[in-house]
């Protein structure tokens, strides 16, 4: 090959990356936004892989704290505990008062049967937000994982004051059960048929 059509090729080639490949450096905050949108939409009509795939694609240094939550999300989903655990402290570092990725670690912790750390993440989701009603209740879990139904009640009637949902009023009625409280239990039962 001789010069001329060496540096032809070189030109050509230049060409082709700059428009046809997305290098990090290529990728506007527009093209983040874009990206970030239709992964999100996959995301939430259950394509995760694609959505997965998309959101790989990102530069790492454009990823956001919402971005690293969905990432973990779907590695949880996929039953990568440990990628999903990476995600998470990753949008931690973003912010460090994310309450979801504590929240998320929380939960992690709990399929992997470590109380005492689900109960320190969900206790510091309960820091940063203290009107996420989900972080009181796998609180209240924990503690009745531990038995402890006193504390577990308080976390339980927290969650009910933010969000009336039936998982909740379950579990209270059921740790007054636990306390002996049976009319107690009757009630929270009857006060949720209402709300129905």
């Amino acid at each position: 090959m001789n010069f001329k059509k060496y540096v032809l090729f070189l030109i050509i080639f230049a060409i082709f990356n700059t428009f046809c490949v997305k290098s990090e450096e290529f990728y506007t905050q527009k093209d983040v936004y874009d990206a970030k949108t239709q992964a999100f939409a996959l995301y939430n009509t259950s394509q995760k892989d694609e959505a997965l795939e998309i959101l790989n694609k990102i530069p790492k240094k454009s990823l956001t704290e919402e971005m690293y939550l969905v990432i973990a999300n779907i590695y949880e989903d996929k039953k990568d505990y440990n990628n999903a655990y990476k995600n998470l402290n990753t949008a931690i570092q973003i912010n460090p008062k994310s309450y979801k990725a504590y929240y998320n670690l929380g939960l992690l912790a709990l399929k992997k049967n470590d109380n005492e750390l689900a109960k320190t993440n969900f206790k510091k989701s309960i820091k940063f937000n203290r009107d996420f009603a989900y972080s009181y209740y796998n609180l209240g879990i924990c503690y009745l994982n531990e038995k402890d139904y006193k504390s577990a009640k308080t976390n339980f009637i927290k969650a009910i004051n933010l969000e009336p949902n039936k998982d909740f009023y379950y579990n209270l009625a059921y740790t007054y059960k636990q306390l002996g409280k049976e009319e107690n239990a009757k009630k929270i039962l009857e006060a949720y048929e209402k709300l129905k």
